[in-house]
């Protein structure tokens, strides 16, 4: 290598002077700013490293001296003549992909030579090759294949004329290039790779020749999923009761009763068929199955017919809702003022509108919501939908939800005993292995002293159990449950199991009786009301208390409590909840003792509690013994009751 200097007022005019004499292009011109200087006039000095190939290139080799050696090439053969008196000698130089040899030895640089050297030159050759590769895309639904050929090149060294210093270079002689692959092949390199359908015969012809890049050679069959039934609803609604799970977090449930009034013959919902779409076929020839659509039929209820295939019509004037997938329409009865004595009570197959008081005494069912636009004063309101009460509730009775609420209640009181009885048997047998109570004990004897002692909660779960099968009696159905209770579990009905093997018969009969339960469609509703005192209120979903909160009262939700007002209050009696409680102030500071509980998956949250507030999560309890804020109270991974907090 060889360093070259270019000045000028600009390194634009210094790198254009390089690229012009070393006859390369800007990108291929390698250099470095050495030299940078004036204030009113710049001058610039840059440095280029320059092969020997570039720098005979630009030296004025053509002109011969008198007396100058030369080397030239004629023919592929390298001939020297000396140089006379004084005269510069001759000079050869091997480019890149030779090998030169002088007098038996090889030349990497310049070398300078004589007309008696053995000079030989051995040009490289490139091999002929030829490539065939084949890409499966990351689907598996094309493949493509690559053929590429490259020829075996024979090269000879190139004719110059004389001069004194000569850059040997090479010229391609001939080249010489490899078989082509024979569609066979092609095909062969496809099978070997499990590469058996979609194929495309075209192509193949077509790569025979090479590619010059990927060309797609096979191709599968994209699978098309089915879409989805829709249901669209004809009628105005802020939030459509729905028994969709994945939807209650975001229902707005201070509107839930928003819903317009249809009138009779009116469509009301419409069925739109997803379409159907096909499995496909990767090019492996495997299936590539779709993804089956939800189908959704239409469902009709009260109040409704299918008209046509497709269609909902309304058969009377009313309300629209969806219940567990079933539409309805339910007519609204109106009460223009109060329910009274003098007015009686109120039953009805569908809404009911209240826009007074319903005072004490007094009754009103529904078949679908209740809205009550005032107070409720010892008085008892069931609904089989929603409850909106935007006044108070005084020493009442509101349940919504229906049967629901009774079947929730009993799948809970049936699970509750299942455990117990689960617990009685594992006491039961720590008390045979250790010999507590000797030996002669008999297996009833034990559960009565464990039931009359450790598990005396069982008692009031029987009696619940006893008094809900009423409603299985009604309908005829057999009460085996209950005799089992009636007869070993209450009283001195434990002395007479001889073993404890016998509450497999009871617990077999739980099982099949919650497994039915469970199949019953339990849709989710919520009571809104201002304020609770002195009342039982519950629902099969969620109790929202929009006002002042509660005071003595019982409250029972399947999911969730909720106090929206930032002064509302929850003073006295219980509140029960499935899944949470989010309570802004519990309690008072005089330590009225109030009872928030949740089952074990279930959070409790306040932001204030007193004293004397009971926290229970699953089985688990804690006592508030101080005022705090900010409460958190689960159950943490290892079952235990964590309550976070900070004190007041």
């Amino acid at each position: 290598m060889s360093v070259k200097y270019y000045k000028g007022d600009s390194l634009e005019k210094c790198i254009n002077q390089a690229v012009e004499e070393l006859k390369i292009s800007k990108d291929e011109l390698k250099y470095t700013v050495v030299e940078k200087k004036g204030f009113f006039k710049k001058t610039y000095v840059i440095s280029v490293e320059a092969s020997d190939e570039e720098t005979v290139k630009t030296e004025e080799t053509n002109t011969l001296g008198e007396n100058d050696g030369s080397v030239w090439v004629n023919n592929g053969k390298i001939f020297v003549k000396n140089a006379a008196h004084n005269g510069r000698p001759p000079v050869v130089i091997p480019s890149e992909g030779m090998i030169l040899m002088v007098n038996g030895e090889e030349v990497k640089r310049q070398m300078e030579v004589k007309g008696n050297d053995d000079i030989e030159c051995i040009i490289d050759k490139t091999q002929a090759k030829r490539y065939l590769n084949v890409k499966i895309t990351d689907d598996k639904i094309e493949a493509y294949v690559d053929v590429e050929y490259k020829p075996e090149t024979l090269y000879k060294l190139k004719d110059v004329e004389k001069r004194n210093k000569l850059l040997l270079e090479k010229e391609v002689l001939e080249e010489n290039y490899p078989d082509k692959f024979t569609e066979e092949e092609i095909k062969q390199e496809l099978s070997n790779l499990g590469v058996k359908y979609g194929i495309i015969q075209e192509n193949i012809s077509k790569a025979v020749e090479g590619t010059k890049g990927a060309l797609l050679i096979a191709k599968g069959v994209e699978k098309i999923d089915d879409t989805d039934d829709e249901i669209k609803y004809l009628f105005k609604s802020s939030a459509v009761k729905t028994n969709d799970d994945s939807l209650n977090d975001r229902v707005d449930y201070k509107n839930m009763n928003s819903i317009d009034s249809v009138e009779k013959g009116a469509i009301i919902a419409e069925h739109i068929p997803g379409e159907t779409g096909q499995d496909g076929i990767d090019v492996y020839g495997n299936k590539i199955p779709k993804i089956q659509g939800k189908r959704k039929p239409l469902k009709t209820g009260k109040g409704c017919i299918p008209k046509g295939e497709n269609a909902v019509m309304s058969l009377v004037n009313g309300k629209p809702s969806t219940r567990n997938g079933v539409l309805s329409v339910n007519e609204v009865h109106e009460v223009t003022g109060d329910v009274d004595i003098k007015n009686g009570n109120v039953k009805f197959v569908g809404d009911v509108n209240i826009t007074g008081d319903v005072q004490e005494g007094m009754v009103v069912e529904a078949g679908n919501n209740v809205t009550i636009s005032k107070n409720i004063n010892g008085a008892k309101v069931r609904a089989d939908g929603n409850v909106y009460i935007k006044g108070n509730i005084i020493a009442s009775n509101v349940t919504a939800g229906g049967a629901d609420v009774i079947v929730q209640r009993r799948i809970k009181d049936l699970s509750l005993l299942k455990e117990t009885l689960k617990n009685i048997e594992l006491a039961l047998n720590e008390i045979k292995d250790h010999k507590l109570l000797g030996t002669e004990k008999q297996d009833g004897e034990i559960i009565k002293l464990l039931i009359d002692s450790k598990f005396r909660t069982i008692l009031r779960t029987c009696i619940q159990i006893i008094n809900d099968y009423s409603y299985d009696e009604s309908n005829g159905q057999s009460n085996g449950i209950v005799n089992f209770i009636k007869q070993k579990l209450i009283g001195l009905g434990p002395l007479s199991i001889k073993h404890v093997s016998e509450f497999d018969v009871l617990l077999q009969k739980i099982d099949e009786k919650l497994d039915s339960l469970n199949k019953e469609a339990i849709i989710p509703v919520v009571v809104e009301i201002a304020y609770s005192q002195d009342s039982t209120v519950s629902s099969s979903g969620d109790v929202i208390i929009t006002g002042n909160g509660e005071y003595v009262s019982n409250i029972s939700a399947y999911n969730s409590i909720q106090f929206t007002d930032e002064r509302a209050i929850a003073r006295g009696g219980t509140l029960t909840a499935g899944n949470q409680i989010r309570c802004k102030t519990v309690g008072s500071s005089a330590g009225v003792t109030t009872v928030l509980q949740v089952e074990k998956t279930g959070n409790i949250w306040a932001s204030t509690v007193y004293q004397n507030t009971r926290l229970i999560v699953g089985t688990r309890e804690f006592v508030v013994d101080m005022p705090c804020r900010e409460l958190h109270a689960y159950l943490d991974k290892e079952g235990d009751l964590a309550v976070d907090k900070f004190n007041l």
